[in-house]
């Protein structure tokens, strides 16, 4: 299956999470996860036909059944505004671009996840006072478009906490 036939145009996919960060260097590559987090399938129909293509790859080399984690799309809504024009470019395979989420971006999203593996990548990734205005107005954001108070609370406190301003 060629997917640049299979979809006019081809395929976009947009990779999040710690398999991001470690395909753009931002995490070392020592780092474990168990998945390959996909947040965004362009053309969206397409994503049928990536999963396929996943299970066979995964059947292939062994992998845990849920390696192609295409179910992050239901929080499409925590990308920031404007990721399309910061996504990194990865690779290419037939037909397929590849991206991954950028730096902040993925700063962003870790924040508001708030698990402890986050945390732990976002010490890596080093957030600094460079990226507290644009975390904030992503805060703000978020409020706005009807995320739970208390989520925004807490990204609020731990992104204080990176920056050295308080308990975590």
């Amino acid at each position: 299956m060629r997917f640049s036939r299979d979809v006019p145009g081809g395929v976009e996919v947009l990779l999040v999470g710690g398999g991001a960060a470690m395909v753009t260097g931002l995490l070392a590559p020592e780092r474990v996860t168990l998945d390959c987090d996909v947040m965004v399938v362009t053309p969206p129909e397409a994503l049928h036909l990536l999963e396929s293509a996943a299970d066979r790859v995964g059947r292939e080399l062994g992998l845990p059944s849920r390696w192609f984690n295409a179910d992050v799309q239901i929080r499409r809504d925590l990308l920031p505004a404007g990721w399309r024009t910061r996504r990194v470019a990865v690779a290419t395979w037939n037909g397929i671009r590849f991206h991954a989420a950028s730096r902040i971006d993925l700063i962003a999203m870790k924040i508001v996840a708030g698990r402890d593996q986050d945390i732990e990548d976002l010490r890596a990734m080093g957030v600094d006072r460079h990226d507290e205005s644009f975390l904030r107005s992503h805060f703000v954001r978020l409020e706005k478009s009807g995320t739970s108070r208390a989520i925004v609370r807490d990204a609020r406190l731990l992104l204080a906490a990176l920056l050295g301003e308080g308990p975590r």
